[in-house]
């Protein structure tokens, strides 16, 4: 099971009917990679109502804690990509991309685990990143080590606010770019990430401190 990125958010809840002030539109996302995985069974709980109070605490909390935005209170959001991500056997697991209402506006993703019934939630990077939940595991810790060399004295905390295309992520085989932007209390560090396909032996990376 994937470890929680750090100073990333976590939240579990039954996976069963809920309903939320202001729950996440699902309506309008494509649905064609979810049924292709899961069948249509599962895609019609997946793009149900079942899942909204867990989607809603999620993107709140984000709205709450990742600095650089004005996402108070409940702010209305739309869900435009599902894309299953299989963990392991008997477990449901896909990757969600929302616009959300914010100031200015965001994109924030997740990851939804439903196993025996029961659904959790893992926050992801925010922004675009093509980089899986695996490959965002894996990165964070390099990324953030290049940003502490513009670290304030005295600041104890990190906190990834967006990431956003340089050489757009094309397919499985080609090499893409981006650039992940930090809060340091307060101080903004970015931080190019290039990635390089690899195939069955997986994707490397590289980072370097742009400001």
């Amino acid at each position: 099971m994937l470890r929680v990125l750090a100073g990333l958010s976590i939240a579990a809840f039954s996976f069963a009917q809920a309903m939320a002030e202001n729950i996440p539109d699902v309506s309008r996302a494509d649905q064609t990679a979810i049924k292709r995985a899961y069948g249509e069974k599962i895609a019609a709980k997946i793009f149900s109502n079942d899942l909204a109070e867990l989607r809603a605490d999620m993107l709140k909390k984000s709205g709450a804690n990742i600095p650089g935005y004005d996402c108070k209170g409940d702010r209305l959001s739309a869900l435009y990509e599902a894309l299953p991500f299989p963990i392991q056997q008997n477990v449901f697991s896909w990757v969600e991309r929302y616009l959300v209402d914010c100031n200015p506006r965001a994109q924030r993703n997740i990851m939804v685990i439903v196993e025996n019934d029961h659904a959790r939630a893992i926050e992801l990077l925010p922004g675009e990143t093509k980089a899986d939940p695996r490959l965002q595991r894996d990165a964070i810790g390099m990324a953030k080590a290049m940003a502490l060399a513009e670290n304030p004295a005295g600041c104890e905390r990190s906190w990834a606010t967006d990431t956003r295309a340089v050489e757009p992520y094309k397919d499985a085989h080609t090499p893409w770019t981006e650039r992940w932007t930090f809060d340091l209390c307060g101080k903004t560090a970015v931080i190019e990430m290039s990635f390089l396909p690899g195939g069955a032996s997986g994707t490397t990376y590289t980072a370097k401190l742009v400001k």
